[in-house]
């Protein structure tokens, strides 16, 4: 668990329903910014997937904002964003997606279970192009792996269109509201 930075220590009602989570949940946890460099240890080089990631991004890009700490060096890849490349599926949410194509995870929203729901996604996709990377996957889709940095942002898009966001000035900054390896294969075990 972590705490938000105290200039947005606050838990909106609509996500406290959707995860579980209120302030007593986190009342003894360690704050972002003494978190952060775990994160980043834990990461290393490796290349963070997410369904969503856009979002999931933006939050840790939102929390160094808000602890005026430079946005830390990270590469992430969207399973969402590669679904919509690879499905035609009336909806992307996770479960869907997951459904879709022949697998199974557990509760929408439970961090483990989404953890499980992208990697059989990932598989899927993987398997239905072949490849055994996250940059041949990325790639078989017509993708680039996204790259954030302390000084600009690009997501997971068509390869060489990447629209690229530079960090806000911290003199005008207004809050608003595991990775594999892009050389592993995607099935080796864990180090």
């Amino acid at each position: 668990m972590i705490r938000p930075p105290e200039a947005v220590d606050h838990f909106d009602r609509f996500n406290t329903r959707l995860h579980g989570l209120d302030s007593a949940a986190v009342v003894d946890a360690p704050r972002w910014r003494e978190v952060l460099p775990a994160i980043l240890d834990y990461v290393g080089e490796d290349v963070v997937v997410a369904h969503n990631a856009g979002f999931d991004i933006g939050v840790v890009r939102y929390a160094c904002a808000a602890d005026n700490i430079a946005w830390p060096e990270m590469h992430f890849l969207c399973t969402m964003v590669m679904a919509r490349r690879a499905l035609s599926l009336p909806s992307y949410r996770l479960p869907y997606v997951v459904e879709s194509l022949g697998a199974e995870m557990g509760a929408h929203h439970d961090p483990l279970s989404d953890a499980h729901g992208v990697v059989a996604v990932v598989r899927a996709l993987a398997d239905r192009a072949g490849v055994c990377t996250l940059a041949d996957l990325a790639a078989s889709q017509g993708l680039s792996i996204g790259h954030m940095s302390s000084d600009h942002y690009i997501g997971t898009v068509t390869n060489g269109s990447g629209a690229e966001t530079s960090h806000p000035s911290k003199s005008t900054w207004t809050p608003t509201p595991a990775g594999i390896s892009t050389e592993e294969s995607l099935f080796s075990p864990a180090p």
